[in-house]
């Protein structure tokens, strides 16, 4: 009893520490194991259904539910190490632990008591700090997941480049967009969340607008698609639905991991399309250009036969074969037909504004979350609930506030910016049918589904909070109906 009475009154007297344990706990249980278990109950029980067996192959229905399994099975104990952690951090004081550690390099380098420097300085060692305890599972997702089930393609120089790549980008844009909010809010008077939530509008639309340019080159490579029918077919398309095209990309996806893609990027009049070199069923969209480079690659992947001098040079021919056979089984095989079909559903986002209004909505949420902020931010309870009794920095109270203090109004945020984004997939669908697409959409989305071993069953709850996409069944459905009202 004494020691309930300890706990509850240490609970009345933190309630806004409390409280973040209790929610974070909460939705822990919910999201990470509760969902979880009801959509691996599906993969226990699911058998493949009647519309899908003329589509996909007991074997490939099974592997899918394999990876799948084994996707959940990491994603329950990596939710359950990550809330630990966060416990750990929370309980354990590690948040004042860092910023007093920050101040006395800040003063060390000749900036005592500057809150900007000691904000730079936490950031940086708590981002290096959650960077360091999250390598060792990337890696094992990377190297025993995706190895395991064919999908991965990196080395462990390209791993560790490419973490490394992404660290520093990250930390970078974290600094200067920090330092920015920090001088705002500091001296930005009584309306400072106006400035606060421009700068960080002003930041997205930058970061959209350099994308492709600066960022994504970084950690792929992009070439111009070749020649041929396919990209005649895209740029017809493209100038029909008069979207401004400026650059038609091929990314080399496959040197990192045999899952498929396509996806539209840029702003304004400055548009791109970009393919992944795994959507079509052989290295390289030259296989589905022409049909004189088809029989040029069928000649050059045949194996030579095996004579009594070169037995060697046969056997390390037929070897590399076999390696390409196993690469080609990872990609998705599709045709120009399904690849247009693909790209007219990525053209419906673009037609019906969703990216924009996406922004948009987001922005919205940002403002009123800087503007909530600025309701709590002289509250030194909050401060002091979580080891900052003497101050109450900027960036300390950005992440109390709306990281935790706000977190049911960001899950609920999530959730419905999930349902928003399965609303946007149907509208799209609808789009690509609208243009004649329907049955290449539906047969594309199957060969997507087998290449990247999706499961094509799912609990309608886990679904409905989890997946922004709906399912291939759901979209298949969709698009037949739609299909058939338009013929």
């Amino acid at each position: 009893t004494t020691k309930m009475e300890e706990v509850l009154s240490a609970a009345v007297e933190k309630p806004f520490f409390t409280f973040t344990l209790v929610f974070a706990t909460l939705m822990y249980l919910w999201d990470n194991v509760y969902l979880s278990i009801r959509q691996r109950r599906v993969f226990s029980t699911a058998q493949r259904p009647a519309e899908l067996r003329e589509l996909i192959s007991e074997d490939e229905f099974e592997r899918s539910r394999t990876y799948q399994f084994d996707k959940t099975s990491f994603s329950l104990i990596h939710g359950l190490f990550s809330h630990a952690e966060s416990m750990m951090v929370l309980c354990v004081g590690f948040l004042p632990t860092f910023w007093r550690i920050g101040s006395e390099c800040a003063a060390a380098l000749g900036f005592p008591d500057n809150e900007l420097i000691t904000s730079l300085m936490f950031l940086g060692m708590f981002q290096a700090f959650e960077s360091l305890l999250e390598l060792p599972w990337t890696y094992y997702y990377t190297f025993v997941i995706e190895e395991r089930h064919g999908f991965n393609r990196q080395t462990l120089g390209f791993f560790f480049r490419d973490q490394l790549k992404q660290f520093l980008l990250s930390i970078t844009l974290s600094l200067l967009i920090t330092s920015a909010l920090i001088f705002v809010i500091r001296y930005g008077g009584e309306y400072f969340f106006i400035y606060a939530w421009l700068v960080v509008c002003v930041v997205s639309v930058t970061l959209a607008m350099v994308y492709a340019d600066w960022i994504a080159p970084l950690f792929d490579k992009f070439t111009e698609l070749p020649s041929g029918e396919l990209r005649t077919a895209i740029e017809a398309l493209a100038a029909k639905l008069s979207f401004p095209l400026k650059k038609l990309f091929l990314v080399e996806g496959s040197k990192r991991s045999a899952h498929s893609n396509a996806y539209l990027s840029g702003m304004f009049n400055n548009k791109r399309i970009v393919l992944y070199d795994t959507l079509f069923p052989s290295p390289g969209p030259a296989t589905t250009a022409t049909t004189e480079t088809d029989k040029q690659v069928k000649e050059e992947e045949k194996v030579p036969t095996p004579d009594a001098t070169g037995s060697k040079a046969a056997d390390a021919a037929a070897s590399e074969v076999n390696e390409k056979e196993k690469t080609s089984a990872k990609r998705c095989g599709c045709t120009n037909d399904e690849i247009l079909a693909i790209l007219a559903h990525e053209l419906g986002h673009w037609k019906k504004s969703h990216v924009a209004r996406s922004l948009l909505v987001t922005q919205i949420y940002t403002f009123f979350l800087f503007f909530g902020f600025g309701q709590f931010m002289h509250n030194k309870a909050i401060f002091a609930d979580f080891g900052f009794t003497e101050e109450q920095p900027v960036l300390i109270g950005l992440m109390l506030i709306t990281s935790f203090l706000f977190a049911p109004f960001n899950a609920l945020a999530t959730y419905l910016l999930t349902a928003n984004t399965r609303r946007h997939e149907f509208q799209a669908d609808e789009y690509a049918v609208s243009l004649g697409h329907g049955t290449q959409l539906s047969s594309a989305l199957v060969k997507l589904e087998k290449g990247n071993l999706g499961f094509p069953v799912c609990d309608w709850l886990y679904s409905a909070l989890h997946r922004s996409h709906p399912t291939l069944l759901e979209r298949m459905r969709f698009i037949a109906d739609k299909d058939s009202k338009r013929k």
